[in-house]
């Protein structure tokens, strides 16, 4: 969480003395429209929360194609080493759903291994819209021609801390239904196996 603030800060503060200085806007327009744009983003990112739930649950199955990354996507994924740094990237799913990256309490149960999986599948298409959707803020520049340089440094910020949790789900997502299937594979053996010792 303090990393995302760091970056934050350090993000919007570059920002704003560029602005102050080279766009001749005042410290109180950069105040104000920073915290109009960051409070956009906010509110934008609740609405998807929400409107995912209303969807059939059966789109967000972890088995569906969409949800599985190509070759390509996972080599790219050990390429910028997602391994490392995914620990660093801050979990709310744990206080919006009760499922978050921290609470795969019982991976032996198989169900909930799967509510698990499915979680994450939430979790991603929350992540990409929210990453998309933030560049809505912009609009406000058309009302307010001297937001257009404080409020793009946001939107852009929004879709790349966005994007490293849809990247964090699906790298880890293979592993996590591997598990599930083998888990899946031992259950119908030992069912065989007993069904065969009643013959």
């Amino acid at each position: 969480m303090w990393l995302y603030l760091i970056i934050i800060t350090c993000v919007l503060t570059t920002s704003g003395v560029i602005n102050a200085v080279v766009a001749n806007v005042t410290v109180f327009e950069v105040v104000l429209y920073t915290f109009t744009g960051l409070c956009g983003v906010a509110a934008l990112a609740v609405i998807p929360h929400f409107l995912v739930r209303t969807f059939p649950k059966k789109l967000f199955e972890p088995e569906r194609k969409y949800f599985r990354p190509c070759k390509c996507e996972k080599r790219f994924y050990r390429l910028i080493r997602v391994q490392r740094w995914k620990k660093l990237v801050p979990d709310a799913g744990g206080k919006v759903a009760n499922f978050g990256k921290s609470s795969l309490t019982n991976p032996n149960d198989k169900a909930y291994l799967y509510k698990f999986l499915t979680e994450t599948c939430y979790s991603e298409v929350v992540h990409s819209v929210c990453s998309l959707n933030g560049f809505l803020i912009l609009l406000i520049s058309l009302f307010f021609s001297v937001t257009f340089f404080i409020m793009l440094p946001i939107a852009i910020l929004n879709f790349l801390l966005h994007l490293l949790p849809v990247f964090i789900q699906r790298y880890l997502r293979p592993k996590l239904l591997y598990i599930y299937n083998k888990k899946n594979f031992a259950q119908e053996t030992m069912t065989v196996n007993e069904n065969s010792g009643n013959l």
